[in-house]
């Protein structure tokens, strides 16, 4: 078995609860977390061959993870665009958006940081983040 598959598997761990928290379905967070594997394996493990040593193997193998995460749901699922009714309504509300369907942020934290770029909107961002989800 060669170096970098060994490196993949010891973060199994860590890549299974990745995927079981992007995805909330046991059987889809398997087959992500599968995906995820087989993207690292590509090429004789060249993703993983790319590491510089510029931050710990598992910092690097989670960004890993976390794009290929995001490369399987676009592939399962297509790419998430807003609403033609949050578009309309533009600023706020797609910052909104972005945050929390895209970036997953609870409402709380989507808001606070609508606050810090926005003062004032404290509010207004309470009630459309409530009213988006």
């Amino acid at each position: 078995m060669n170096s970098w598959r060994q490196q993949a598997l010891a973060h199994w761990e860590m890549i299974n609860r990745m995927a079981g928290r992007r995805f909330g379905q046991a059987e889809l967070a398997e087959e992500a977390a599968l995906y995820v594997m087989d993207g690292l394996a590509q090429d004789d493990w060249s993703r993983l061959r790319s590491f510089t040593g510029r931050s710990t193997l598992a910092t690097y193998i989670g960004a890993l993870t976390l794009r290929l995460l995001e490369d399987f749901a676009r592939a399962r699922f297509g790419r998430v665009k807003p609403p033609l009714w949050i578009r309309r309504l533009g600023g706020l509300w797609m910052t909104l958006f972005r945050l929390l369907c895209l970036e997953r942020y609870s409402p709380a934290e989507a808001v606070a940081i609508v606050g810090n770029c926005q003062p004032g909107q404290g509010r207004a961002a309470e009630e459309a983040a409530y009213h988006i989800l």
